[in-house]
């Protein structure tokens, strides 16, 4: 009779984010009853679009010796809920977390949850540190990021700043030309000031 695979022991797979990846894959194993290491690799060849998993692609990821691509990861993990009548995309912790202690709501899904641990195991990112953050998503009203967005709001450059790549600074006319417009006088021009004639009778400035 074959062995029975087990969680490997801290000995073998200490304690750390390649563990709590092969942990959370166990705990999929474990709810399809423990399966065979081939039935589970027949399993990934049967699934529409995934790779098929070798035997031993299965065994080395289940103890944690191998974290291999991500498609073959979510092949293994969408065999072991075909098998236990589960689906990836359910809740990874239940909705009502006060019966357990836990705090707000997380509706992660164990697809996802099991992507973070795989990420984290390659990057050897340990529990509870700070993990990179995604990018903002885009706008869907306008498809502006919101950093644009806010730099379009608020532009901290001055209206005489150089453009770049085309863009013109805020505050800048084309049609302005500041050698056609006559500025104004540095003094104020008292309005009872007479006009002087000169010859041709005509109120006017003289010419020049």
């Amino acid at each position: 009779m074959p062995q029975m695979l087990r969680m490997p022991r801290k000995a073998d797979l200490p304690p750390g984010p390649k563990r709590e990846f092969a942990t959370e894959l166990m705990v999929h194993f474990r709810e399809a009853g423990r399966p065979r290491l081939d039935r589970i690799a027949t399993a990934t060849s049967e699934l529409p679009g995934a790779p098929s998993v070798s035997r031993e692609t299965v065994r080395r990821l289940l103890t944690g010796q191998t974290l291999s691509s991500w498609q073959k990861v979510d092949a293994v993990l969408r065999a072991l809920c075909q098998l236990c009548g589960q689906e990836p995309e359910r809740r990874r912790w239940p909705a009502d977390t006060s019966s357990w202690g836990g705090g707000e709501d997380d509706d992660t899904t164990c697809r996802e949850y099991l992507f973070q641990l795989w990420n984290d195991a390659i990057d050897e990112v340990e529990s509870g540190a700070q993990r990179p953050v995604p990018p903002p998503r885009s706008r869907p009203e306008q498809g502006v990021p919101p950093a644009a967005a806010a730099a379009e709001e608020e532009d901290p450059s001055p209206w005489f700043a150089v453009p770049q790549q085309g863009v013109l600074p805020a505050g800048y006319d084309p049609q302005y030309d500041p050698q056609e417009e006559t500025p104004s006088p540095s003094f104020p021009i008292p309005a009872s000031t007479p006009l002087k004639e000169y010859e041709g009778g005509c109120a006017e400035e003289p010419p020049f």
